[in-house]
């Protein structure tokens, strides 16, 4: 049981770690600014006190950015049988552990006394031309699990630098061309083919990210189906009768599973989502049907919760057929109806409604739940944005609903929007879809 949940605890930590960087470091402008993100999160990570990257220049290893030391005295390594240099040669990362804190570095680190060391090699353009140095002063080691989640941190700083001097190099192409399109037609058609190799070499780079992501996502999901499953097992008393406390311990599991494992299917449904790879099938559908439809999956959860739940459909709406992807459409009314169950307290209401309005057809879903503050009502349909960190808490949440029924509505030509009176006053969701579907709405 306690494996199970450790199993979660980390998997948790390590996907949190691996969006947050990547979503981070999209923004970095300069390899400084990159750097800066990486060394932090891999500090509060690893939970070390120091953490370096060096570059390979002329036989030596030259500190290039630090935290929690100071470079300015001379903190070369010059090329020799240390475990740094091992660790580029092999391309590896390595281990180091001195419980009296003798380790062979620099001498501004090694008179901190540090117990533990992370050695790992970062591959710039097919060479290991760098490598980050994780230092503990405490006599804790890393573990092998900390050398494998590092590989997969470096690749994605590597895929980083690579964008930004793939980024900097096509600038510079652009300016040195610039300069020569109005002396010769040759350089002309010089920078249109470096351009063009640039831009091969970065959809190269953002076809690795993708495949880092369904990669990373179906290896954080594998381990999940075993952990559910056991649980339920343990619950069925397939292995014995357990007695409450032990019965409440696995529903938090199997809970706490299903969390993760709609965080992982949001993000896949982002990813997807940006690289136009979710197919839409637009059919004509009875828009009251399909509302009836979501409707009996939320009647049975309001009644377990005491809450009252109606539904208004005009008979105009009833008979309506309109074109659009049915299960998208219901899709995006289950992620207001969860979000107004979730936020909404016991003996509170929930209805939900449509009306043809302007060439619209409208749908909205209001509850009686905390209401959101109206400063917040703009960022509500931004990724990951949570109005409240103590709510997000409390009642969980990945911050990606709403981002993927904003986009899954605009797809069909449509709008999104929220509203509120204010906070304990409850809160109003809606979307409006074209009575006919635009061009610009069309398959993705």
């Amino acid at each position: 049981m306690f494996m199970a949940e450790d199993a979660y605890q980390k998997a948790y930590g390590e996907i949190a770690l691996f969006y947050r960087i990547s979503a981070n470091a999209i923004k970095a402008e300069n390899e400084e600014q990159l750097l800066d993100i990486f060394l932090h999160e891999l500090a509060m990570f690893f939970d070390a006190e120091i953490v370096v990257y060096a570059e390979r220049k002329d036989g030596e290893i030259v500190p290039c950015r630090a935290l929690g030391v100071q470079t300015s005295e001379p903190c070369v390594i010059k090329e020799g049988e240390t475990s740094c240099w091992k660790a580029l040669k092999e391309n590896s990362p390595v281990i180091e552990f001195s419980k009296e804190g003798n380790l062979d570095l620099p001498q501004p680190i090694k008179r901190l006394k540090p117990r533990a060391v992370l050695h790992a090699p970062v591959t710039i353009f097919g060479a290991p031309k760098a490598v980050l140095c994780i230092i503990r002063l405490r006599p804790e080691r890393f573990e092998e699990s900390d050398a494998k989640n590092i590989k997969v941190i470096v690749n994605q700083l590597a895929l980083n630098i690579e964008r930004l001097r793939l980024k900097e190099r096509t600038e510079r192409i652009v300016e040195e061309r610039t300069a020569k399109l109005r002396e010769t037609e040759e350089a002309l058609m010089n920078m249109i083919a470096d351009l063009n190799k640039a831009y091969r070499e970065l959809r190269t780079l953002d076809a690795a990210k993708d495949e880092f992501i369904n990669i990373t996502t179906h290896e954080l999901k594998t381990p999940l189906t075993p952990i559910k499953i056991q649980a339920q097992l343990w619950l069925d008393g397939a292995y014995g009768e357990l007695n409450e406390k032990q019965k409440e311990s696995f529903r938090m599991i199997l809970r706490n599973v299903t969390r993760l494992t709609l965080l992982i299917d949001d993000i896949m449904t982002i990813a997807k989502l940006d690289a136009g790879k979710i197919i839409f099938h637009f059919e004509k559908h009875l828009i009251g049907k399909l509302m009836e439809e979501v409707a009996e999956d939320f009647r049975d959860v309001c009644r377990v919760r005491r809450m009252s739940f109606s539904m208004n459909i005009p008979d105009e709406l009833r008979k309506l057929e309109v074109e659009v992807d049915g299960e998208r459409i219901k899709q995006v009314m289950s992620i207001y109806l969860d979000n107004a169950v979730k936020f909404t307290p016991e003996g509170g209401s929930i209805a939900l409604s449509g009306e043809v309005k302007d060439g619209f057809v409208e749908i909205t879903v209001a509850d009686s739940g905390i209401g959101i503050p109206e400063e917040a009502i703009p960022k509500l349909f931004t990724r990951f944005y949570q109005v409240d960190k103590t709510i997000t808490r409390k009642y969980g949440g990945t911050g990606l609903g709403l981002a993927i029924a904003k986009a899954l509505i605009e797809k069909h030509g449509g709008r999104v929007w929220a509203k509120s009176a204010g906070l304990g006053k409850g809160s109003t969701f809606g979307f409006a879809i074209p009575l006919k579907k635009s061009k610009e709405g069309g398959e993705a």
